[in-house]
């Protein structure tokens, strides 16, 4: 009975099945183009941060791929994430990302700083009272404490203020005819600087002469000058020492990423329709030919007839064979 349904059920399928003729030749010099759109293949881009270690795991039976990256704290895990990860012709996708935080740390270095101040004096015990012993340092989140260096004290003049002063000179002129001023010059020059005659003394050749020959004066010549001088000057010094900074600790981020699992399309350009009804034709027809096989099984046990415990079968009556048959068979037995 079932090798009977089984031509049946084969039979079923093939008509349900759709069929899909051929394709004709094509006529010299006609080609086909395919203008299918696919998926545009982008190039590897490198990552901006590189990972400190790679894994490969295995989780009931799924491929992991664990990348770890040390980073600062203004890092995002999104800075991290790589898309079309491919290795080994395995494709993965990102599933978890652990993050752990690492305890802050300490950074320190030498700091040297310029101070200036103004005085009027340049005296260097006017300019220490003015420059203090230590001054504080906050910059750049570093803070300390920065001390003077006396050695690395300079003045410079700041500015200055003209003023102007006497200038004066005596000069003797001697054999002179007589004491006349018109024989004394009026100017003299002093360092750069004309001077005006203001007096002039006289006295004779020879002491006690009452007519001496000969006269000697005796000029005196004043005038004034100018010039500058500091007014305030400018005291430099440097202050150093070390100074700290918190830095906060890096995060260390793992990214997990699995295996993807490609999903099976189905070719386009076919209707489907047909073939499922088809195999649900199959399925409907296979079931309802075992139902009328085990009917039909069922049934022709029960035709069997059942005997009481205790009962013997009841024998059969050996049919009677006609005279003529049995004087044959008696003659090919003598024989």
């Amino acid at each position: 009975m079932i090798k009977r349904l089984i031509p049946a059920l084969l039979a079923v399928l093939v008509l349900c099945t759709p069929a899909y003729a051929a394709e004709p030749e094509l006529p010299d010099g006609v080609t086909v183009t395919d203008i299918t759109e696919h998926g545009v293949e982008t190039d590897y881009t490198l990552p901006e941060h590189y990972p400190t270690d790679i894994q490969t795991k295995t989780e009931d039976g799924v491929k992991l791929l664990l990348k770890t990256f040390e980073v600062g704290q203004d890092v995002q895990p999104s800075a991290l994430m790589e898309d079309g990860l491919a290795q080994n012709g395995v494709e993965y996708e990102l599933r978890d990302i652990l993050r752990k935080t690492a305890p802050d740390g300490q950074e320190s270095k030498t700091i040297s700083q310029s101070v200036t101040v103004s005085c009027e004096s340049d005296k260097r015990e006017d300019i220490l009272s003015l420059l203090p012993e230590s001054i504080a340092y906050a910059e750049s989140g570093f803070t300390g404490q920065l001390s003077l260096d006396e050695s690395s004290i300079s003045i410079e003049v700041e500015s200055s203020e003209g003023y102007r002063y006497a200038i004066s000179d005596t000069r003797e002129y001697t054999g002179l005819v007589r004491n006349d001023p018109y024989l004394i010059p009026k100017t003299v020059q002093k360092s750069g600087v004309t001077l005006t005659l203001c007096d002039v003394k006289w006295s004779p050749g020879a002491d006690y002469d009452p007519n001496p020959a000969s006269y000697s004066a005796t000029a005196y010549y004043s005038g004034s000058a100018s010039g500058s001088r500091p007014s305030g000057y400018t005291a430099s010094a440097t202050y150093s020492g070390e100074v700290v900074k918190a830095v906060p600790g890096n995060i260390t981020y793992t990214l997990v990423y699995t295996e993807k699992i490609m999903s099976v399309e189905l070719p386009t350009g076919i209707n489907w329709t047909p073939v499922l009804l088809g195999l649900v034709a199959v399925i409907v027809a296979a079931g309802i030919a075992t139902g009328v096989l085990l009917l039909l099984r069922r049934r022709k046990e029960n035709m069997v007839p059942a005997y009481a415990d205790g009962m013997e079968e009841i024998p059969k009556k050996r049919m009677r064979k006609p005279d003529m048959l049995s004087e044959l068979e008696d003659d090919d037995e003598s024989y």
